[in-house]
């Protein structure tokens, strides 16, 4: 009897432990999905909305795996969120109370219920609990209408308030014994037919009397709920006498139900059941909402809501979902393509020359043509010039509003024309780049000489004045050299290097008498001294500048004096359209009209600073005939020709017999001057 005692001992811990390695083998996810302290289940209810991807809101159900109550409480640091294995915390989390219930009930009709009190029951659920058009609600009975396509469905899944109250006020008490285990049966069957899961909170409510349902019956009952996942609450209705409360208690507590006891003597109003009964209900109701920023930009996603401490994927907390993301597209605003970026140098020093701007603000915009607008993680500025290609900046933007670098320009030393083109990269939160288009611009350094060393300043000051005496030597004696060697290719020559060292005084041809205009210039006699002047607003660009500084209705280059064929004329030049006046009358622009004295030029609108000039031409600058000789050929006296044999050219400004002859005499000092110098070397 011992021996037969110790086997059965054996077999029941061989079997135990079994069922413990069973269940880590067969059910790893539900075991691993509940914390030693924790048996509350989390179940994602929807997908979540990607129009804010990356922004991700979900919302899931959180309920106790065998009491079915939900806490009311939950906090962020309870929970977590794994995308593709990476964990993430909710940056929000709230509690809504805006479930539908999916309410079954299983009700007698038979003659061992009060059905009055049976009424009274779903019609407080409808009247007081129920939302219209978002709860589900269902009743089977323990009679059996065989008119009805399931004899045992009393009323059709409806979610519409109206139905039920009419269902209500047509059921009748029937004068039969009825048990209620066929319509349970079938109650569950329809659970699993449905296929709600844990989206929808179900239960099954039975409003039942004495002897409804027998021992064997029970175990089945519950059985059968525990494996469809849903609690039977139980309301015992008195009739004459309760009967059955242990049976109804056993139900309810091994499926996480609730059991209550109802008198038939009913109060005015039907509140008996308000406090420990529907309240408790109610809290089904409550949902879960938490938003996360998600931590990958894979095109597939496989997200779970797990408890702190845990990381699981079931088919109740996880969801799946598709996203496709594209580069970030960018655009610089500044610099311009095409500019021109001066710089003057303001001195010298060991590292090179030190300029008026040391960097360039680079500005740039990033748009999304996914509509998935995301952090940028890096952004570089990319500097291309003649040497190569290089990284020359490079910050973390903290938002997608400031996006600029500053550009050092300080590397760009030496003087002269840099042409470069700039670049900006950028790469997102999940690792998608964007690179824009190149801005070809130039940085130009300007060196003026005061920005060089001392040592150069003073070599440059030594070489202008050596410069200025030597001009002096060609001007005091270019005589004596030129009847030296005036004659041949090196006469030639040396006249050419005296005229372009010495050069020629300039003649005026025409005079533009300033009639009206800026203040300073008013009366004044502007000299023409070439055949072609230019006139406007702009000095870098004409000869004559009018109102540089100002808005005036002048073009920057306006119109052109000019003389062709020995004829005077002028003509508007303004690219912007502006009018050139010829005493008052417009002429067309780039159409030259002919000009004499005494006409008067206007530039610029009344009222807009116009300039207006008098025109005067200087005897004789148009008479001459195009290549006419203005040179005369004149002997010099005898006694210096005998030793010389040279002759000698002379302006023909003045061909009189006298000036030729005080030429002579200064040239006779010159020579014994000369002379004197040569003896003493």
């Amino acid at each position: 009897m011992k021996r037969f005692s110790s086997t059965v001992q054996n077999v029941i811990v061989i079997v135990m432990i079994f069922a413990v390695i069973s269940s880590f083998l067969f059910f790893p996810d539900s075991v691993a999905a509940q914390s030693e302290e924790n048996s509350t289940n989390l179940c994602v209810l929807q997908p979540s909305s990607l129009a804010n991807f990356p922004e991700l809101q979900i919302s899931f159900r959180a309920y106790d795996a065998k009491t079915f109550s939900v806490p009311q409480n939950l906090l962020s640091d309870q929970i977590m969120f794994v995308d593709n294995g990476q964990e993430v915390a909710p940056r929000t989390l709230s509690a809504k109370k805006d479930l539908g219930l999916n309410m079954i009930f299983v009700v007698d009709q038979g003659n061992r219920t009060n059905s009055t009190t049976m009424k009274a029951v779903i019609q407080r659920f409808v009247d007081r609990y129920m939302i219209d058009g978002l709860d589900r609600v269902t009743i089977f009975s323990s009679v059996a209408d065989s008119h009805r396509s399931n004899p045992w469905l009393y009323l059709k899944t409806t979610s519409a308030k109206s139905d039920v109250q009419l269902a209500v006020a047509d059921m009748k008490e029937l004068s039969v014994w009825a048990t209620a285990y066929t319509p349970y049966t079938e109650a569950i069957s329809m659970i699993r037919a449905d296929n709600l899961s844990c989206k929808m909170p179900t239960m099954i409510v039975m409003l039942m009397g004495k002897e409804e349902i027998d021992t064997q019956q029970i175990k089945f009952v519950v059985g059968e709920a525990i494996s469809a996942g849903v609690p039977v609450h139980v309301v015992n209705i008195e009739k004459d006498t309760l009967g059955n409360q242990d049976e109804y208690r056993k139900i309810a507590k091994e499926t996480g139900g609730i059991y209550q006891e109802v008198a038939r003597k009913l109060p005015q109003e039907f509140t008996v059941l308000d406090q420990p009964f529907f309240n408790v209900l109610i809290d089904q109701r409550t949902r879960y909402e938490a938003a996360f920023r998600s931590p990958t930009g894979a095109l597939e996603h496989v997200l779970s809501v797990n408890w702190i401490g845990t990381k699981v994927e079931t088919e109740l907390n996880t969801t799946r979902f598709s996203i496709s993301l594209s580069s970030p597209i960018l655009s610089i605003s500044t610099p311009v393509e095409g500019l021109d970026l001066k710089r003057t140098a303001l001195r010298n020093s060991e590292t090179g020359y030190i300029y008026d701007v040391d960097a360039q603000l680079v500005q740039f915009q990033v748009s999304w043509s996914d509509n998935k607008p995301r952090k940028i993680k890096v952004a570089e500025l990319i500097l291309t010039t003649s040497s190569g290609t290089n990284t020359v900046a490079t910050m973390n933007p903290s938002d997608g509003q400031n996006l600029e670098f500053m550009w050092d320009l300080r590397d760009f030393k030496l003087g002269g024309q840099n042409d470069v083109s700039i670049q900006v990269r950028v790469v997102d939160e999940y690792g998608f780049e964007g690179l824009s288009n190149p801005i070809n611009m130039r940085v130009t350094n300007v060196i003026p000489l005061n920005a060089d060393n001392v040592i150069l300043k003073y070599a440059v000051y030594g070489l202008g004045v050596i410069v200025v005496i030597l001009l002096i030597l060609v001007i005091i004696f270019w005589r004596k050299v030129n009847t030296f060697i005036s004659s041949g290719a090196i006469g030639k020559i040396v006249e050419n290097v005296r005229k372009t060292i010495v050069g020629a005084k300039k003649k005026t041809l025409a005079i533009l008498v300033v009639l009206e205009g800026p203040q300073r210039l008013i009366g004044k006699e502007l000299k023409v001294q070439t055949e072609s002047v230019t006139l406007g607003r702009d000095p870098n660009e004409v000869d004559f500048t009018f109102y540089a500084d100002s808005n005036s209705s002048i073009s920057r280059m306006h119109s052109r004096v000019e003389r062709s064929n020995g004829q005077w004329r002028l003509v508007g030049i303004s690219k912007s359209g502006n009018e050139t006046f010829l005493d008052d009358e417009a002429i067309p622009n780039f159409e030259p009209r002919p000009i004499h004295t005494g006409q008067r030029i206007r530039m610029g609108y009344e009222g807009q600073q116009p300039v207006e000039l008098e025109f005067r031409e200087v005897n004789g600058s148009s008479s001459e005939t195009p290549g006419q000789d203005r040179k005369t050929k004149v002997k010099r006296p005898s006694e210096f020709q005998s030793q010389s044999g040279v002759e000698f050219d002379f302006d023909q400004s003045d061909n009189s017999t006298q000036e030729i002859k005080k030429d002579s005499e200064k040239s006779d000092d010159i020579d014994k001057q000369f002379e004197n110098f040569r003896h003493r070397q």
